[in-house]
């Protein structure tokens, strides 16, 4: 009996229960040791996330460590206090280095 079953029952990747695979999406739903990816929205265990994160092609990392859905990036940078911070020094860096250039080329 048991080899038969075992296809059909699963672990749940958060709390460690085993589940009906059917009542699976009813569980992750509920179950508090797993959240879904914004990226991928598949579900994930939240003690794993950050690992799921850096692996997942739907998300990025974000210059304040947050990570992001790509289709959600482009909004959170517009938003972001770090992002806008990091861009501006970038910018700033990227001028003076052109003044020195011109300085010294005189």
């Amino acid at each position: 009996h048991s080899g038969s079953c075992s296809h059909s029952i699963s672990v749940c990747l958060g709390c460690r229960t085993l589940i009906k695979k059917v009542e699976m999406e009813q569980h992750s739903k509920k179950c508090q040791h797993i959240k879904i990816c914004e990226g991928c929205n598949e579900p994930i265990s939240r003690q794993f996330a950050k690992c799921h994160y850096s692996q997942c092609s739907s998300m990025r990392r974000c210059t304040c460590s947050a990570w992001v859905a790509s289709h959600d990036f482009n909004e959170h940078s517009r938003q972001c206090i770090v992002s806008k911070r990091e861009a501006e020094s970038l910018k700033n860096r990227i001028e003076k280095q052109k003044m020195l250039q011109q300085a010294g080329v005189q």
